[in-house]
């Protein structure tokens, strides 16, 4: 009879746990569904208030969150209605432009030609007469941050006509943001080597850093473009899709993209964690290796095709002058490049500095013309909108000296 007893009050006792934590999981829910709802309405889709963070964390800008957002909506409107993506996948370069793009809201001005580079159409067969400059970069050639007519492509092409009276020149912006030198590489020896440029312009430098964090010379794959939120289209909801080889980390990954809650604890836990913890690599003989061979291999690519290779060496504004709010915010801009390589702040500079030795060396001993961009524009906020990407300002300074180059060579032309 006691033991039919114990039974009986083990089991209420265990039917009162299981009740309890049954009650409790589900106040846990409400209260974790009330917190994602909350952060919806104040922040709208899942990682908008990230993107907003990083914004004004590293560039050196200061819209309200509610000035962010609204620049958002317009963005997100816009690529709706017109019913193409910016971007769009590529085999071989990871992602191009997509031809026929062309956004002028919300403060940007962006127009993608039928040859996926940004700016005015023009002929592949180069007209008799003509001068063609081709401009190779990255983002801080493409020039998302400014206006067309404020990239240093276009403001270099009006310098060059202004003072070379009689000559038809253009210059053509063959910048895409994220693309390395070897990018470039590919892209100028698969396609834009039918645009029968005379001179080209290469400027890379900052996106190569991730070089270092790897001990081969190999070309590596490219990521594609799917899952990559490019300034300045700081938050892109459909970017989400899965990549190729998605892997458990993906997959975790891309459910806390899709919570504001996940995202808000994501970022507490990073902003806790101690910068020099996660840059603490030396800098890597390999990855001034890999650079020296790929901008090696472009320029006799260029050479090969018959134009004159003019590279131009890279500008920072780290440590610049700036007030001690400024300068935290580039050291934050500089530090979204070097977490990948494991790189300190003083590292990722020295790394620049020997990249930009190496292209003083290669023009000295192949005679080709050198453009010292790092000297020509002042590291502050007039010239620098983050650590690398320029005002319209800072693109003049950069047009203003690729044309002290190019202008004799123009000039020494039949």
């Amino acid at each position: 009879m006691m033991k039919k007893k114990d039974a009986s009050a083990s089991a209420r006792r265990r039917g009162r746990w299981l009740l309890a934590a049954a009650l409790s999981l589900a106040m846990t829910a409400l209260m974790l569904s009330g917190a994602e709802l909350l952060l919806r309405a104040l922040r709208g889709e899942p990682g908008l208030y990230e993107g907003y963070r990083w914004l004004v964390d590293t560039h050196l800008v200061d819209p309200t969150f509610a000035e962010f957002r609204a620049h958002e909506q317009e963005i997100q409107e816009a690529r709706a209605a017109q019913g193409m993506e910016r971007g769009r996948d590529h085999p071989l370069f990871g992602w191009t432009y997509n031809p026929g793009f062309h956004m002028s809201t919300a403060g940007l001005d962006i127009r993608i030609n039928a040859h996926a580079l940004r700016g005015p159409d023009f002929p592949e067969e180069k007209p008799p007469g003509e001068i063609r400059v081709l401009a190779l970069g990255g983002s801080t050639t493409a020039g998302e941050e400014v206006g067309e007519a404020d990239t240093y492509p276009a403001q270099l092409e009006g310098m060059l006509r202004a003072r070379c009276p009689g000559r038809n020149i253009r210059v053509i912006n063959a910048g895409v943001p994220s693309y390395h030198v070897e990018d470039s590489f590919r892209h100028y020896s698969l396609r834009l080597f039918r645009c029968q440029a005379d001179f080209v312009t290469v400027y890379h430098g900052i996106n190569d850093v991730r070089l270092y964090g790897r001990g081969s010379t190999d070309i590596l794959p490219k990521a594609n473009y799917s899952g990559r939120a490019l300034s300045p289209f700081v938050y892109e909801g459909d970017a989400l899709g899965p990549r190729a080889g998605a892997s458990f980390r993906w997959l975790l990954g891309s459910i806390a993209d899709r919570s504001a809650l996940l995202c808000s604890l994501r970022s507490v836990v990073k902003s806790l964690e101690p910068a020099e913890a996660r840059a603490a690599a030396e800098v890597s003989s390999a990855g001034i290796a890999a650079f020296e061979a790929y901008t090696a291999a472009l320029t006799r690519g260029i050479r090969g095709s018959g134009a004159v290779p003019v590279l131009a060496t890279f500008a920072v504004a780290w440590p610049g002058r700036f007030d001690p709010t400024d300068g935290r915010k580039i050291e934050a801009s500089f530090r979204t490049w070097l977490r990948k390589p494991g790189l300190s702040l003083d590292a990722g500079r020295q790394v620049l500095d020997l990249q930009n030795r190496f292209l003083r060396n290669l023009g000295a001993a192949e005679r080709i013309p050198v453009c010292d961009v790092a000297a020509a524009v002042p590291p502050d906020r007039d010239h620098f909108l983050d650590v690398c990407h320029f005002t319209a300002e800072g693109n003049r300074c950069i047009a203003a000296a690729l044309a002290e180059t190019l202008v004799p060579l123009i000039d020494a032309r039949p």
